[in-house]
């Protein structure tokens, strides 16, 4: 009887392991389906986060985009404004010249005037030589 009943002992542990081991196997494959779950979970995760990197691309390129833009318009008014500076210094020296030629023409007033002034001068002082000239001339009428 011994062996028989350490062979009903030995069959009572193997269907105690043989019950563990299905009672793992279970867990095993309820964690394994937990684990597909999550799995799904991270691919939609990554998916939804490609979908967002694709956006931020996108964006990042029209921002790009606009800032080569402006750059470009920038440029433009860069040349714009040298074109006003250099037209205004065209303007500057035109300016200078009519501002020489005013003051040529004023200091030649000045001249003229002067020589009017002298001429004016030496008139009356004939006109009075013809007058004292025609005084005598009276004096010696026949």
């Amino acid at each position: 009887m011994a062996l028989s009943e350490s062979a009903g002992n030995a069959l009572a542990n193997i269907v105690k392991s043989i019950e563990q081991t299905s009672g793992l196997m279970s867990d095993i494959a309820r964690m394994s389906s937990e684990q597909a779950a999550a799995s799904r979970q991270v691919i939609r995760a990554v998916g939804k986060m490609n979908e967002s990197t694709a956006v931020v691309a996108s964006a990042s390129r029209e921002q790009a985009l606009s800032a080569r833009q402006i750059v470009g318009a920038i440029n433009a008014m860069n040349s714009m404004t040298q074109e006003v500076t250099s037209a205004t210094f065209e303007q500057k020296k035109g300016g200078d010249t009519v501002v020489a030629a005013v003051e040529n023409i004023n200091n030649l007033t000045r001249e003229n005037l002067s020589s009017v002034e002298q001429l004016s001068r030496s008139a009356e002082g004939l006109s009075q030589q013809a007058l004292e000239l025609e005084t005598m001339v009276a004096q010696f009428r026949v």
